[in-house]
């Protein structure tokens, strides 16, 4: 059975809407779990300065598509919202692979 237009839009915003909201949160707690120890230390962990970076784009996201914009509104962002969502959750990845590897890299070494 096909899906109308209507339908699927809809299942569309809403599955990019848990993507933000997923995301959103997952990022305040990077931010919790890799925060410097103290406002002196100065060696701030790299997924602490991503999850910042990032954080203030995907709180703005998170703002005006789910809480702020109309229906109207939404249709109309979908498409670049949904790009810039998946670009930050590549990079967060990438990262995350690159870090892994690094990590192998070293046990290696030693």
């Amino acid at each position: 059975m096909k899906k109308s237009k209507a339908r699927k839009g809809e299942e569309d915003k809403r599955e990019l809407c848990q993507r933000i909201s997923k995301f959103h949160s997952h990022l305040r707690e990077m931010k919790t779990k890799y925060a410097p120890k103290s406002v002196e230390d100065s060696d701030w962990s790299p997924l602490f300065k991503l999850a910042v970076d990032d954080f203030e784009t995907v709180d703005y996201y998170y703002e005006l598509f789910i809480l702020e914009s109309t229906e109207e509104e939404q249709k109309k962002i979908y498409e670049e919202l949904k790009k810039e969502i998946e670009t930050i959750e590549r990079r967060h990845f990438n990262y995350r692979i690159a870090e892994g590897e690094q990590r192998v890299a070293e046990k290696r070494a030693v």
